[in-house]
């Protein structure tokens, strides 16, 4: 078995792009959606072993930063960590000591990409990537658990707490060397779409004709630290 099927999700090579300015890159997400894998080495041939280690110790750091966060309780809850909670992401992050800020960019997306049908849309806005539509099948679970989280800030009205978020690892093989990235998207809970008391039909709207306003921060893997 090569090295990328033991880690997809479905059992199957890494997609095709179908776009063809991409050059035959080939890209995939695992089942959570958190990691993705681009390259355009063969897939169905072993990795160079240099990125093949990376890679894996790239995947044990981000488990390792997954179980620090849903055993450290929320001071205010006295319950672990969402996932999903951009204020204990974007710490975790600067404490690993493994990643520098690239960018901070505020993003504009069409509230219509939201909604199931146009996932690759709204990814692509997100990652700049086509992401072949099999790849998503983790989207609405994703969309899902931000809504819930940013309904609960809004119900808890804490003004420091009030920031959910996705956070995607991304593991690159360009030319054979490994690239490591991590962007992390956050959403306000403040912003009006969110807020039941005054878009009381805040969910049927969100498809039919708002924007959402979504930050993105990129951070770059520092390859000569070890982990």
């Amino acid at each position: 078995m090569d090295w990328f099927r033991s880690f997809h999700h479905n059992g199957s090579a890494p997609a095709q792009t179908p776009d063809p300015g991409q050059n035959h890159r080939h890209i995939y997400f695992n089942a959570t959606g958190h990691i993705l894998f681009s390259t355009h080495h063969d897939p169905t041939q072993p990795l160079p072993m240099p990125v093949a280690q990376t890679f894996s110790q790239v995947i044990s750091l981000f488990s390792a930063m997954m179980k620090t966060l849903s055993t450290t309780k929320h001071p205010v809850t006295n319950t672990p960590y969402s996932l999903f909670n951009y204020h204990a992401l974007s710490r975790l992050i600067d404490k690993t000591g493994y990643f520098v800020k690239t960018s901070d960019l505020a993003l504009t997306i069409d509230a219509k990409n939201l909604h199931h049908t146009n996932h690759q849309k709204l990814f692509h806005q997100l990652l700049g990537l086509h992401i072949p539509h099999q790849e998503l099948s983790f989207a609405p679970a994703i969309l899902n658990s931000l809504t819930n989280e940013n309904l609960r800030m809004v119900e808890a009205g804490d003004k420091t707490d009030f920031k959910s978020a996705y956070m995607v690892f991304i593991c690159e093989c360009i030319a054979g060397v490994p690239l490591i990235s991590i962007h992390l998207f956050s959403l306000d809970s403040t912003q009006p779409i969110f807020n039941p008391k005054t878009q009381p039909n805040w969910l049927k709207g969100l498809f039919r004709k708002n924007h959402v306003y979504i930050n993105k921060e990129s951070y770059l893997y520092l390859m000569n630290k070890a982990i």
